[in-house]
């Protein structure tokens, strides 16, 4: 009897819960307010007036819903004294933050024989392939730094970073955009890896077997960062 078999699962993934963001107006008064509790002068005021921004980093870096999928089909079946598996699957996910994806595929194979009433012979194999998009903490810095007045692009289409703006440089260190990273940085993972056995399995007497087999797994890493 051969049989084929095909399955499919689609899922969306949303974000729990996210963090309540300060806005634009609760953000100056926060700061205005911590340098006049510590008996300094407020920082922004009419001479020195904020950006007229007002970027919520969190809803930037973080999508509302991301698709989640698998698909697999399967063959398998036997004639005589020959069984055989043959499946192949595709697994995705893309991932609540920009650039964190995940993809595997996998191709697996089953196949024994029985030789002889006493013997029977046979071998699994497996083949996967992997590719994972890597954030390093995208999130953390977001509420430490992440200021509301400070925009995702410039007017003229660049991308906006904090150490260009004399307003925002000195309270941030680096060189910081979570958002431009997310497009412009490449951190990707690729993995392979084959498993694989043969065995022999003997039937020494009724209710009593033997069976010896002998495995190989080969793996292979790639980091990819630019």
């Amino acid at each position: 009897k051969n049989d084929l078999s095909v399955n499919s699962y689609y899922g969306i993934q949303t974000p729990e819960r996210l963090v309540e963001m300060l806005g634009r107006d609760e953000f100056i008064k926060f700061v205005n307010d911590a340098y006049t509790y510590s008996k300094g002068a407020p920082v922004y005021s009419a001479t020195n007036v904020a950006p007229a921004y007002y970027t919520n980093w969190q809803k930037e870096i973080v999508n509302k819903s991301a698709a989640i999928q698998e698909h697999s089909i399967t063959f398998d079946g036997g004639k005589d004294r020959t069984t055989y598996m043959l499946s192949g699957s595709v697994f995705s996910q893309d991932g609540l933050l920009p650039a964190s994806g995940f993809e595997k595929y996998t191709l697996r194979t089953n196949l024994s024989h029985e030789f002889r009433k006493w013997l029977t012979v046979g071998t699994h194999l497996q083949f996967s392939n992997s590719q994972q998009d890597t954030r390093d903490n995208p999130t953390g810095n977001v509420y430490r730094i992440g200021r509301p007045t400070m925009q995702v692009k410039n007017a003229d289409g660049s991308w906006y970073y904090s150490y260009l703006d004399k307003q925002h440089d000195s309270y941030i260190e680096g060189k910081w955009n979570p958002v431009a990273d997310a497009n412009e940085v490449t951190d990707q993972t690729v993995r392979g890896r084959i498993l694989g056995d043969v065995f022999a399995e003997f039937t020494l007497a009724k209710g009593l077997k033997f069976k010896t087999n002998f495995g190989v797994e080969i793996s292979n890493s790639k980091r990819y960062q630019y």
